[in-house]
C-alpha cells in the first residue's frame, strides 16, 4: 500500500522580503506534520501580473492535487491574483497574515508621493486598491495583527486598528471565510508562535480554533 504524503504548504513572503523571515514559520509548520517550501519573487521589480504567472509556473511544478498557502502581506495579493487568472486543478486552503486585501490606506498615501513608486515599486497600485473578492475555491482565513506599531506610526496608520502597517478592516473581502486576532505587529505575525498554531488547525480544519490568542 502506498504512503500517503503530508499535505504540502507554499510559503509566500510579503514586500521588501526574500523568503528567509519565513524559516521559522517554516520549521514550525513541519513540526505539525506539514511539507513545505517557500516561493520567492520580486517584490518591487515585478509587477503583479508577473509575480502571478512565475507563482502559477512554481505550483504547477509541484505536481501536487492539494497545495495549501500561507502569505504575508502583499504575498497574499500575489496568491490572489494568481488563483483568478490562471485554471488550475489543484485544491487546498489560504491563510493570509496581514494581507490588505481590501486596499491599504498607506499605499494610497505613497501613490500621492513622488518616491511612492521608488519604494513599493510596480504592484503600489494593486496594493493601494486590493482585490474584489476571494475564489470560491480556495477556503481562507485571514490573520490580522493588533499590536498597532510599526512604519504606520509615521505615516498616520495609527489612527486605525491593526498591525502598525495593515488595518484590520483591511485584510477582509468577500469570499474569506475566517478571521482571526494576534497580538503582534506586522512582521511579528511571521514570527509568532500563536500565528503559527491558527495557522496549522486552518489548514487542516478549515477553522481557526475559538479561543482568542491574547500573546505572540
Amino acid at each position: 500500500m502506498r504512503d500517503i504524503l503530508p499535505e504540502k504548504v507554499v510559503l509566500i513572503h510579503g514586500l521588501w522580503m526574500t523568503g528567509h523571515e519565513m524559516i521559522l514559520l517554516e520549521k514550525r509548520l513541519q513540526q505539525d506534520g506539514f511539507r513545505t517550501c517557500r516561493f520567492s519573487y520580486k517584490t518591487v521589480m515585478d509587477d503583479l501580473e508577473q509575480s502571478a504567472r512565475q507563482l502559477f509556473d512554481f505550483v504547477e511544478g509541484l505536481h501536487e492535487k492539494r497545495v495549501h498557502f500561507v502569505c504575508h502581506s502583499l504575498g497574499g495579493l500575489v496568491l490572489n491574483k494568481m488563483l483568478t487568472s490562471n485554471a488550475h486543478s489543484w485544491k487546498g486552503r489560504a491563510v493570509l497574515l496581514g494581507s490588505p486585501l481590501a486596499g491599504s490606506r498607506l499605499a494610497t498615501m505613497l501613490k500621492k508621493s513622488r518616491v511612492g513608486g521608488m519604494i513599493v515599486g510596480q504592484k503600489l497600485h494593486q496594493l493601494s486598491s486590493g482585490c474584489k473578492s476571494w475564489p470560491e475555491e480556495y477556503e481562507i482565513g485571514v490573520i490580522g495583527g493588533t499590536l498597532n506599531l510599526g512604519t504606520g506610526l509615521l505615516l498616520g496608520g495609527w489612527k486605525y486598528p491593526g498591525d502598525g502597517l495593515v488595518a484590520l478592516d483591511e485584510i477582509e473581502i468577500p469570499g474569506v471565510k475566517e478571521v482571526y486576532q494576534v497580538r503582534a505587529t506586522h512582521i511579528g505575525l511571521v514570527f509568532s508562535a500563536g500565528t503559527a498554531k491558527q495557522i496549522s488547525c486552518f489548514l487542516k480544519n478549515g477553522f481557526f480554533r475559538q479561543t482568542a490568542d491574547h500573546s505572540s
